[in-house]
């Protein structure tokens, strides 16, 4: 089963790359290759671990069935019990607490690996705690199903609850996939609010032009300069970015070969930005940039040891050395770039330099409608940039986020996948061992229909056990993780997509009834005289 379950994974493992690097580009993200690269060890390495996690997860089982007492082994129906559930309990809890100090660690200040390790102590702890909790919860769940269908519904809710290993086994998939979708969608709606809230305050226009120019290009001094003289435009700006090289002429322990690396520069004009964008100032004033002037991102400033006043230099791409100050530092929420300069200091530079973004700000009882149409009017005979309001600007800087969120949202289908297979075999499982059972219930008058409704009500209590656990477990994950980065400085305050996670239950729900198609119809096709019969 390794052997061919690799060989199968490694065919389908390409075929997902090239789907991958589709969704990707669609997504936005452009992704350098020259086709299809496959290191000669891949194959190896993809049979070693395939073979390797196959003969390691049945060794357990092996055991197991090495102990089953020939009586046992003669029936026509099997009980897996949950086993020791003190110790069980005991272990559990032992690796949640030790998962629990990684987190607490994680949020003060210790290094990311132990944010990793304290995640996997949690849910290596929930995983073991499954079959101590899977019996009530399942017994929880299923209560609304037992008065909704009645002795279907019952026997369904008994069916989740009589194995309470395999239960939890059947929704680990389900668990571990909810959990990270949960955590992860709560973490890019804390980014996406923190994005708003940021730019919301920073930004006081009502327009934005912007412009993907890929570091190449964008929109030129002279268009922003000209939307700044137009009827109903009180005031505009533009944001640019260059490359520089910044050197600090006191370091003389600088590595050569990192001075030598480029930096971006965010170029700004300070006469028209004040009052318009917030750049994030946190000491000095802006309007002392000049032409000779650098405001630093201030965490960089620290690692570097700078401080106002400090003497740099300034590398243009034209080979100018231009003797530089640090008349400011910066908090780095809004402004994109570690280093801010005046355009002034680009402006005898033989390549001209581009704004990236313009704000806008129209005047005091101007029609919103009318300035738009005059900037946009210019904006299209230059043929460059995308107008926006200034709400649709702030929704576009947050929805960034969406393209990677939308990344592991497709790797974690796969994890969805898992899931339904999984609860397709252990239903089937089932099914087989519950032949007799099935035959005798069909045999005292269950109608088809009712047996159907058992297995997929079945599903449903699993996938739902699954989802509800996991979902929690998200919460949990997706608070700590925020507050880890909260404490690293990034200021991120805890948002719930209540919406988004109804779905995810939902969804569930739904993943139940699909798993069970199969199975069900499995059940119905039962031959009532021989699975009753004891010859």
């Amino acid at each position: 089963m390794g052997v061919v379950g690799s060989l199968l994974g490694f065919a389908v493992g390409i075929g997902l790359s090239q789907l991958l690097n589709v969704l990707l580009k669609a997504t936005g993200f452009e992704v350098p290759t020259a086709g299809l690269a496959i290191r000669s060890g891949s194959l190896i390495n993809t049979l070693i671990a395939g073979v390797s996690v196959t003969v390691f997860a049945a060794w357990l089982p092996a055991r197991r069935a090495g102990r089953v007492p020939p009586l046992a082994a003669l029936r026509d129906t099997a009980l897996d019990t949950a086993g020791n559930l003190k110790r069980r309990v005991i272990i559990g809890l032992v690796l949640i607490a030790l998962g629990v100090v990684g987190l607490v660690a994680a949020s003060n200040d210790a290094p990311i690996q132990v944010l990793g390790l304290g995640v996997l102590g949690v849910f290596a702890g929930i995983l073991v705690l499954g079959p101590a909790i899977s019996r009530p919860v399942a017994l929880t769940l299923g209560r609304p199903v037992a008065a909704l269908r009645g002795v279907s519904g019952a026997m369904a809710r008994q069916n989740a609850a009589r194995n309470p290993k395999r239960t939890s086994r059947t929704a680990a998939p389900v668990l571990l996939g909810v959990a990270l979708v949960t955590a992860f969608t709560a973490l890019a709606a804390s980014i996406r609010s923190e994005i708003r809230d940021t730019f919301g305050a920073a930004f006081s226009g009502d327009f934005a032009l912007t412009v993907d120019s890929q570091g190449f290009g964008g929109i030129p001094l002279s268009v922003t300069d000209q939307i700044t003289t137009l009827d109903g435009v009180e005031q505009a700006t533009g944001i640019g970015f260059t490359s520089v090289r910044i050197v600090d002429p006191a370091d003389t322990a600088a590595d050569p070969a990192a001075m030598m690396r480029g930096n971006f520069v965010q170029t700004i004009n300070p006469s028209t930005i004040q009052g318009l964008f917030d750049i994030g100032v946190t000491e000095g004033e802006l309007s002392t940039i000049g032409r000779d002037g650098l405001f630093v991102d201030a965490d960089l400033a620290t690692k570097r040891g700078w401080q106002v006043g400090t003497k740099l230099q300034v590398v243009r791409i034209d080979g100018a050395v231009i003797d530089a100050e640090v008349r400011g530092l910066l908090s780095g929420d809004t402004s994109f770039a570690n280093y801010v300069a005046s355009r002034e200091m680009f402006a005898d530079a033989p390549t001209p330099i581009f704004d990236s973004f313009v704000y806008i700000k129209a005047s005091k009882g101007a029609v919103l409608d009318d300035v738009q149409a005059r900037i946009a009017a210019i904006s299209s005979d230059a043929g460059i940039g995308t107008l926006q309001s200034k709400e649709e600007f702030i929704d576009d800087q947050a929805a960034q986020v969406n393209q990677i969120l939308g990344l592991i949202y497709g790797l974690l289908g796969l994890s969805i996948i898992i899931a339904i297979v999984g609860i397709i075999i252990t239903l089937l499982l089932s099914v087989f061992e519950r032949r007799r059972e099935i035959g005798l219930l069909r045999a005292v008058g269950m109608t088809r229909s009712q047996v159907r409704s058992t297995v997929r009500w079945e599903s449903v209590i699993t996938s739902l056990l699954g989802a509800v656990t996991g979902v929690v477990l998200g919460i949990v994950m997706g608070v700590v993780v925020v507050a880890a980065l909260a404490d690293s400085g990034d200021g991120i305050a805890f948002r719930l997509p209540v919406a988004g996670t109804i779905w995810i239950v939902v969804i569930s729900f739904f993943l139940g009834v699909v798993a069970a198609i199969y199975p069900a119809r499995r059940a119905t096709k039962v031959n009532v005289v021989e699975a009753i019969s004891t010859n």
